[in-house]
């Protein structure tokens, strides 16, 4: 993958990370999935997983917490201007510099945020090597899977983990070997 890329993901990731928590609460009764669960979940699996001692943890979790307050009242504008935004719509006909004002806004809220993830993205890899790194994107990469699961199950879906009371996210689990096929030209 290219050097741009990598932090493109990560961004992708910790954008993508609150949005599922709301998705597994859509009525925004109390969910299984807070950010205080997620901390914990970071705080108990990430030493393991890059190799770190829990100091190390312990700094890129105050990362995530030191920014965690902005990017949640940007999501919260967003959402509030994606709402005027779809009532604008709905008048006949729609209001065009209401609508591009509201456009505006959106997109720079959006820019905020994704400049926010990106200045957390700087200092969380400032604490870890490159093979760290490598590996704490894996850890997010799993556990942004393992969320998309569990949101699917406490909505009903599929790809949840069956008839268990216990979410997913909170036991122990093991990476399972997939099996892989050399399709190319010989």
């Amino acid at each position: 993958m290219g050097r741009l890329a990598w932090p493109i993901l990560l961004i992708l990731l910790l954008t993508g990370i609150p949005s599922l928590v709301k998705a597994a609460d859509p009525a925004g009764s109390p969910a299984v999935l807070k950010q205080d669960g997620l901390r914990e979940i970071k705080r108990r699996n990430l030493g393991p997983a890059l190799g770190v001692e829990q100091r190390t943890v312990d700094r890129l979790v105050e990362v995530g917490n030191r920014y965690q307050p902005t990017r949640q009242r940007l999501r919260q504008e967003m959402m509030a201007e994606w709402r005027h935004l779809q009532q604008a719509l709905k008048q006949s006909p729609p209001p065009e510099a209401q609508i591009k004002a509201l456009l505006d806004n959106i997109h720079q809220r959006r820019m905020a945020l994704l400049d926010s993830n990106q200045r957390q993205l700087d200092e969380e890899m400032a604490l870890l090597t490159p093979v760290q790194q490598a590996k704490y994107l894996d850890f997010l990469m799993r556990l942004r899977k393992q969320l998309v699961r569990e949101a699917r199950r406490l909505k009903g879906g599929t790809g949840g983990s069956g008839g268990s009371k216990q979410p997913s996210l909170w036991r122990e689990t093991t990476p399972k070997e997939v099996p892989v096929s050399n399709t190319s030209p010989k």
